[in-house]
């Protein structure tokens, strides 16, 4: 059989194991919760060819899901979505200009904003958990030659090389 990936949810005990969404017929996978607002995460697909990051919301038994494309606008593959501790920017990585780098976007993918221009493809990244504090952690480089590296949301550059 062919079933598409799913996003499973389950309270700290393993009870009440449940799907996020029954409606969704595409692929769903690397959820992140929201850091403030219950109810609420980013998930990639690859339905259609590229993958896209959602923001699902409403997700409790009963409630109807509502799925929101905040990368549909970019015509590349974006993966590894991350929310920002106040969750007022979403930070991902995507190939569009054929390396995977960082960009950023409101919640609503409104406004984006290619933030690093790296030669080397970046692999993860994730916010620093002090807010005001304004970097990323990123993993870069050719396979099997990974460093580490503090990256500024100002200007998307390198402050600190890590490894």
């Amino acid at each position: 059989y062919n079933q598409p990936d799913r996003i499973f949810l389950m309270n700290y005990d393993g009870s009440l194991l449940r799907e996020a969404d029954v409606t969704f017929n595409r692929n769903q996978r690397e959820p992140r919760f929201h850091p403030l607002i219950d109810n609420q995460l980013l998930f990639v697909t690859d339905e259609g060819g590229d993958s896209d990051i959602y923001v699902k919301s409403a997700f409790l038994e009963g409630d109807s899901p509502t799925n929101a494309n905040v990368t549909g606008n970019l015509a590349s593959n974006e993966t590894l979505g991350a929310w920002s501790p106040d969750g007022s920017i979403i930070a991902f990585l995507s190939d569009s200009g054929g390396v995977r780098n960082v960009w950023l976007c409101d919640p609503t993918g409104a406004a984006y904003q290619r933030l690093t221009s790296f030669s080397e493809p970046v692999d993860w990244l994730v916010f620093s958990p002090n807010v005001g504090e304004n970097l990323l952690l990123v993993s870069m480089g050719a396979s099997g030659h990974h460093h580490l590296a503090l990256v500024s949301l100002t200007d998307g550059t390198v402050v600190e090389e890590l490894t």
